[in-house]
């Protein structure tokens, strides 16, 4: 189910299923994480909010408040506002050329540089 579309009427897919809670003993759903859309945080619905369709699709009940809910993750500061987490790391180090990772190809001269011939 990781991974499986969420919807609100069936049709529009607007996140994804990033993580499931199971009660260990019974293996019943109790809720899931979705990242909606490409946010950088993650929201928990509890089971009563949705209802699986297959291991692949999810639809939210008419009534969930998703909206509610987000706002309430973020004023709570159990997810960061968009980009007040963000902060400067630095440059990064060059990546290797590609001879260095996957080896010379055959019958490629050892100094080449030149342009593609295709």
């Amino acid at each position: 189910m990781t991974g499986a579309d969420v919807t609100r009427d069936g049709t529009e897919v607007f996140a994804a299923v990033e993580e499931v809670d199971r009660d260990e003993r019974s293996g019943e759903i109790r809720g899931i994480k979705v990242r909606h859309g490409r946010a950088d945080y993650l929201v928990y619905l509890p089971a009563r909010l949705f209802r699986v369709d297959s291991d692949k699709r999810i639809t939210l009940n008419p009534d969930a408040p998703w909206d509610d809910l987000e706002r309430e993750a973020i004023e709570s500061n159990r997810i960061p506002p968009t980009g007040s987490h963000v902060s400067e790391a630095g440059r990064t180090a060059p990546a290797p050329a590609p001879e260095e990772i996957l080896g010379r190809s055959p019958g490629m001269p050892g100094g080449y540089d030149g342009p593609s011939t295709s």
